[in-house]
């Protein structure tokens, strides 16, 4: 499933016609794309090793983790998971495996994005406003104070961000995370906040709510543009 999902993330919508493409086409697509597949799947892979060495320094079986494919732009994966084989005893180990997840995705998403930006380039609004074969990603305040230290100062109503694979990489790995430390259920927020406030959860929602929407700074449509 690693490498399936590796191919999927490679080549996500071309992932069925790969058997009718030329040996060039596959070159080139492989290529330019492989600074996303490759660093996306590390970012995942860390993520899901964060929960599996926590688990494991506390005593507590669990699998090596499964990646989920999925051939379809823009992404190419579900993402991936670990099952644990026995009980959590006590909410400290529940708090533990529960954040190292999100931190090591995050601790890897973040320069990614950076050192991605400083690789793309602006390009002019009007090339890409209603261009079918353009992705518009949303933007939060990381984003644009990323953007425009880097590229900037611009003006996102004249000028486009075309993100490099790597950022587009940094911005999946950072989205992963966001998603996963909601406070619900069996997402890793959920883990986390069980385990600060036991019982009194209504009020650690609220607090967590607080916190996560500083973390996501309000993501709104934004001028990120990836063919």
């Amino acid at each position: 499933m690693f490498v399936l999902t590796f191919l999927t993330l490679t080549f996500q919508s071309e992932f069925f016609k790969i058997p009718f493409l030329s040996a060039e086409s596959l070159k080139e697509l492989f290529f330019l794309r492989l600074p996303y597949s490759l660093s996306l799947i590390i970012i995942l892979f860390a993520h899901e090793m964060g929960h599996f060495l926590a688990a494991r320094y506390y005593g507590i079986q669990v699998t090596w983790p499964y990646f989920i494919p999925i051939p379809l732009a823009p992404i190419g994966t579900m993402g991936a998971v670990i099952r644990i084989l026995e009980p959590i005893r006590n909410k400290k180990q529940l708090f533990d495996i529960g954040i190292w997840g999100p931190l090591m995705s995050l601790i890897l998403s973040v320069p990614c994005y950076v050192v991605g930006i400083y690789m793309s380039s602006l390009v002019p609004m009007e090339s890409v406003k209603g261009n079918p074969g353009i992705i518009s990603f949303g933007e939060s305040i990381f984003t644009i104070f990323v953007n425009q230290w880097i590229l900037g100062p611009f003006n996102p109503a004249i000028q486009d961000v075309w993100i490099h694979p790597l950022a587009q990489a940094g911005w999946v790995g950072l989205l992963v995370t966001a998603i996963n430390l909601l406070p619900f259920g069996q997402l890793d927020g959920g883990h986390v906040i069980y385990s600060v406030f036991g019982e009194n959860i209504e009020i650690g929602f609220i607090i967590f709510l607080f916190v996560f929407c500083f973390y996501v700074c309000g993501i709104f449509p934004g001028y990120c543009g990836v063919s």
